[in-house]
């Protein structure tokens, strides 16, 4: 079961880079821009998501988180949300 796992995680990792590699040649470049990176820990709870809905803020922000979601479904938890969606050819994360 753990090796199935760990081919599993293996696919999703390599069709990730691959899918950030096309948005590279796509763009001209060799380089991915690196993700804005957030010094403290995303910490959430079932009782921040009522609230998180409720401000405007906090909408706003919802495109740029999901925009950082990997195309397997990872989510980094140092990514700056405020700070704008992610770009073509820029990392899914910051740390």
């Amino acid at each position: 079961m753990w090796n199935a796992y760990l081919e599993r995680s293996h696919v999703a990792q390599t069709q990730d880079h691959a899918l950030l590699q096309r948005e590279l040649c796509t763009l001209g470049k060799s380089t991915m821009t690196c993700a804005t990176f957030l010094s403290k820990s995303f910490d959430y709870s079932a009782d921040d998501e009522g609230r998180m809905r409720s401000t405007d803020s906090a909408r706003r922000m919802i495109p740029s988180m999901l925009s950082y979601q990997t195309p397997s479904g990872s989510w980094s938890k140092y990514i700056d949300s405020s700070q704008g969606e992610r770009q073509p050819g820029q990392s899914y994360y910051s740390d």
